[in-house]
């Protein structure tokens, strides 16, 4: 079991660390690292229903991201001291290996496959997460929050006498990943709050100014948030959602029946569940809180 000073202990570097001493990360912090992600997704593509795909495949659809990069120089071990491009995709698909991307997997003495790894999966939702069009995505912060507030003001949300411990800790798990969702988008307002007064800054003239100020400022995608909070009529739900989490907050049966739920599923003992019960809770509570602040418009 472990304890509550083994969690507290547990950096997120600690936890990490395996990645980051295998060379996981490395690919991204090369030259080259746009040539890996692309070789990256198309592989995750790729892949069959169980994550594999065949050395052969694997190695034609590197060395077609490659001809999409003609202009990409490419380090020795990577390939860059071959002219012929499949010496060169084969050099980078062992690339791939050597930061775990990809682990080599034997199917039958004939049949080779590569198994696209977990982590990989996950860095690549990453990724395309961060190329998102910012402004689109705000779009989809009133679905966000409504489905936080329904779910959270529905008869008996975080009641421990109806919710059994892994119900509890599911929907709590969801709650926060969702709240976490709804954060997010809100800073990517600031981003675009800087974006426009950096524009306001770079204007010609007076004239110009005010009217990137008075006009544009005030009916740019930055007001999504606010538009999505004060129109729909959802920050007077979110202070009602708020309240829900702040009463299962005081009450020792939600926090235990949670705590019951985390014990089991991270193998914790019963005073460490519980104060990671408790973590969990406050968590939650802060976020809810702090989405009416950052909303506001500068």
């Amino acid at each position: 079991m472990q304890t509550t000073a083994t969690i507290e202990s547990t950096s997120l570097g600690a936890r990490l660390a395996g990645l980051l001493d295998g060379g996981f990360f490395r690919p991204l912090s090369r030259r080259t690292a746009a040539v890996y992600v692309d070789c990256a997704e198309r592989l995750v593509e790729a892949a069959d229903e169980g994550g594999q795909i065949a050395h052969a495949e694997a190695r034609v659809l590197i060395r077609e991201v490659l001809v999409r990069h003609p202009d990409v120089q490419l380090d020795e071990d990577e390939g860059g001291n071959f002219r012929d491009l499949n010496q060169r995709a084969a050099q980078f698909f062992n690339k791939l290996i050597e930061a775990h991307w990809l682990e080599p997997r034997r199917v039958s003495l004939d049949a080779h496959h590569v198994l696209i790894t977990p982590p990989l999966r996950r860095l690549i939702r990453l990724l395309r997460e961060l190329a998102e069009d910012r402004p689109a995505e705000l779009k989809d912060f009133a679905v966000t929050l409504r489905s936080l507030c329904a779910e959270l003001l529905r008869e008996g949300a975080l009641d421990p006498n109806r919710l059994g411990p892994e119900e509890m800790r599911q929907t709590v798990k969801d709650l926060l990943d969702r709240a976490e969702r709804a954060d997010d988008q809100m800073h990517m307002v600031e981003t675009l709050i800087l974006r426009e007064e950096a524009a306001q800054r770079a204007s010609a003239s007076a004239q110009e100014t005010l009217q990137r100020f008075l006009v544009e400022f005030h009916a740019g995608e930055h007001m999504v948030c606010y538009d999505a909070l004060q129109e729909a009529g959802l920050l007077p739900r979110l202070n009602q959602a708020r309240t829900t989490v702040q009463e299962a907050l005081y009450d020792p049966f939600t926090k235990q029946r949670l705590a019951e739920g985390l014990a089991k599923h991270l193998s914790l003992d019963a005073t460490a569940a519980y104060t990671e019960a408790e973590r969990w809770l406050v968590r939650l509570e802060r976020q809810l809180a702090a989405i009416p602040v950052k909303q506001r418009p500068h």
